[in-house]
């Protein structure tokens, strides 16, 4: 439970720069279970805050923990998916521009869209980012 979720933590407040509010359900839902992390048998995995009085994974459980290879499988497949389906979406806008592709048919806009994502995977899988450049030139 306790991994579950430290990924659901990762996933709702790891790109925020500002801490959670005290009346967000999902944390009040994880401060209520963390509190009884002790009477689990999970000492050294949640640690209580002196002085905020809230409940906190280890440094060491978050660096180190099961759910960690978890987020970090998810974080590196979404970087390489979300790289390729931008690019090759900027591809399609560059090439056919961005009113004929809204004014495509459903399967046409889809394959003007995602044509380029193989030769993107491919590239990717070979040189991973080695050969990507940006370029000072406006376009």
């Amino acid at each position: 439970l306790l991994d579950l979720l430290e990924i659901a933590e990762w996933v709702l407040y790891a790109h925020k720069f500002s801490p959670e509010k005290d009346d967000d359900p999902y944390c009040m839902l994880c401060q209520k279970i963390y509190s009884h992390a002790e009477e689990m048998g999970c000492n050294g995995i949640i640690e209580l805050d002196k002085a905020s009085g809230k409940y906190y994974p280890t440094g060491e459980y978050e660096m180190n923990g099961p759910a960690m290879k978890f987020i970090d499988d998810f974080e590196e497949d979404t970087f390489w998916e979300e790289l390729t389906v931008r690019l090759s979406e900027r591809d399609a806008v560059q090439k056919h521009g961005e009113k004929a592709i809204q004014e495509m048919e459903g399967i046409e806009r889809i394959r003007a869209l995602y044509e380029n994502e193989n030769k993107y995977r491919k590239e990717f899988e070979q040189q991973g980012l080695a050969r990507i450049v940006i370029s000072s030139k406006s376009g």
